[in-house]
């Protein structure tokens, strides 16, 4: 597959300034368990970076709901193997929805599959669809490029509701704090939150498997 005929069948990757690499990105809108999330005060969702900034440009939504659209498409899992495989070529770390998040079991299943014809590069997904993880965590397994990162529904809430996800290789905890203590346990803090960057820098920290829990300071 040529990589126009790619671009085209995907809708194109993202390219988040804060990141390494490139993303995929669809539509805040369009989160499921995030439109829920976005009304209730004190939720990570109610302050949602996706929703304010250049993410309301009417350009980059054109983009996000193009993907929005392909994540269907049959030819989707091969056109995006192809996308990234040339992509990251140079830079091997790719993100999983700078914006937006799963739709279905069978969107998290095409995206394990992505990661298996790329071995050689680390993918990372953050997502608030326990339901769906869970599920599909029953059949499959995560591959040994990617995190899959379950995150804290409230700000400076350390939650335990899905423990038994954490237990399962490949699946790793993110939280958002005002004031880390109160934690009860001691996460790796995201530098590039805690001291407002915003870019990550050298840090590789949300693609590592051994770092179990990551929080990012509310910003």
């Amino acid at each position: 597959m040529l990589i126009k005929d790619a671009v085209r069948l995907t809708g194109g990757l993202s390219n988040p300034s804060k990141m390494p690499g490139y993303g995929y990105g669809l539509p805040a809108g369009t989160c499921q368990t995030g439109a829920k999330l976005r009304s209730i005060p004190g939720t990570v969702c109610s302050k949602c970076y996706g929703c304010k900034g250049r993410y309301s440009f009417a350009c980059v939504q054109e983009a996000q709901y193009r993907r929005f659209g392909a994540v269907k498409q049959p030819e989707w899992v091969e056109a995006m193997t192809v996308l990234i495989g040339r992509k990251c070529r140079k830079c091997t770390f790719f993100r999983w929805h700078d914006t937006g998040d799963l739709q279905s079991n069978e969107h998290l299943k095409r995206i394990l599959q992505i990661a298996r014809n790329l071995p050689q590069i680390s993918f990372r997904l953050p997502t608030h669809e326990f339901g769906v993880v869970r599920q599909v965590l029953a059949e499959e397994t995560v591959p040994d490029n990617m995190t899959l990162e379950m995150s804290a529904p409230y700000i400076d809430q350390d939650w335990h509701s899905a423990d038994d996800l954490l237990a399962l290789p490949g699946v790793v905890k993110r939280t958002v704090h005002t004031d880390r203590a109160v934690f009860g346990g001691e996460p790796y803090i995201c530098h590039a939150t805690e001291h407002h960057t915003g870019v990550c820098g050298t840090c590789r920290k949300c693609w590592d498997r051994e770092t179990p829990w990551v929080s990012f300071h509310l910003h």
